[in-house]
């Protein structure tokens, strides 16, 4: 295979070739770690092209498609792939394709996606090849997607202005902070700061952070000291043509290097049980106590409390029980009080954390330590 630069032309043909012969594109997965657990949450599905006379990285694929016109195809031929893959996937676990927002917006992707009824377990992964066109259209489109159960994660965070504000205007549900302020964050504090912002952010939004480009032990000791959740990076594990365990060395390093419990309070050790019930059923309203109303993939879409209903606020389990107390403050007046749902990576229901005994427990550890 020629390593030469690639004319449109050389191009063109070889793209031609991909998209009549779909067998010509392998997805590898490389798995998103949990690191509490030191087990993989999920996986990414990323691209390898296979052809005679083109041999190229995958982003030079997706870079000519877009310049030749025939990028949503060639995304359209991956997450037709990708759609496939759910059933093989290991139980318990998610998927991410990459998608650029204009393919989205393209015909062909959007009604492959939207032709699927059950999406659960499948997360859209918003790169950028390409500006957002139309801001409305894309977050309806969204909309519809998250009304079938998937997930949106934004990529590449912290790699300029205009990638905070897409934080801003599409609300994921996951935040995947960019390789490059990830790789060699163990010595760099200004690298450490960005990636504490993004998840004081991302906790606003309710979202997870996925810290890419774990690739030393380093690395992975700061993303640890700094509570991220979920990591991917080649210390973790490389891509591989199938759905791969995390290896037992990792998951030793993770368990030695995750912090020791230092006595700060987080929002799972005030979770306590709370009654559920389908959004689309039929519910008896309760006069007291609390049910949070799910949608129809079981994550939390409205709560009843106190014989009224609101947009439930939604925290991770490793939330600091100060935090948790802070964005629960900064409710309207009548809604401050309101139970807090925890719920794990996706999206689900842990339990209800009381904002009564968060102001209980942190004034009483105010006080102790002012003792």
């Amino acid at each position: 295979m020629s390593h030469e630069p690639v004319s449109d032309a050389a191009w063109g043909q070889a793209l031609t070739r991909v998209l009549r012969e779909p067998a010509r594109i392998a997805l590898h997965r490389q798995p998103i770690v949990d690191l509490a657990r030191g087990v993989p949450a999920g996986f990414e599905l990323l691209a390898r092209f296979s052809d005679p006379q083109v041999a190229a990285p995958p982003h030079h694929w997706f870079d000519a498609a877009y310049r030749l016109g025939l990028g949503p195809q060639l995304e359209a031929a991956v997450v037709r792939q990708a759609l496939r893959l759910r059933a093989e996937a290991p139980m318990n676990t998610f998927l991410t394709v990459n998608l650029d927002p204009s393919a989205l917006e393209h015909e062909e992707v959007a009604r492959l996606l939207l032709g699927e009824q059950h999406l659960g377990g499948f997360i859209i992964e918003l790169t950028e090849h390409t500006p957002i066109a139309d801001l409305g259209r894309l977050n309806g489109l969204l909309e519809r997607l998250r009304e079938r159960g998937a997930l949106i994660a934004v990529d590449d965070t912290g790699t300029g202005y205009a990638d905070l504000r897409r934080l801003i205007d599409v609300r994921p549900e996951f935040v995947k902070v960019d390789q490059g302020f990830v790789t060699g964050i163990g010595a760099d504090p200004a690298r450490q700061a960005l990636v504490e912002l993004v998840g004081h952010l991302a906790s606003r939004l309710d979202a997870w952070v996925i810290a890419e480009g774990i690739e030393t032990e380093a690395d992975l000791r700061e993303v640890l000291q700094l509570g991220v959740p979920l990591g991917q990076g080649y210390f973790l594990n490389r891509p591989a043509p199938a759905f791969e365990p995390t290896p037992a060395p990792v998951r030793e390093a993770i368990a030695r290097l995750r912090p020791a419990a230092d006595g700060e309070l987080r929002a799972a050790a005030f979770a306590e049980p709370v009654a559920t019930a389908p959004l689309a059923s039929a519910f008896e309203v309760p006069d007291s106590g609390t049910l949070v109303l799910l949608d129809a993939w079981g994550r939390p879409a409205r709560m009843w409390h106190l014989g009224r209903h609101s947009e439930p606020l939604r925290v991770t389990p490793a939330c600091r029980a100060e935090d948790v107390l802070k964005r629960a403050l900064t409710r309207p007046a009548a809604e401050r009080f309101d139970p807090v749902i925890v719920t794990d990576e996706d999206g689900r229901p842990l339990g209800q954390v009381r904002v009564e005994r968060l102001v209980q427990a942190l004034t009483r550890e105010g006080r102790a330590a002012a003792a």
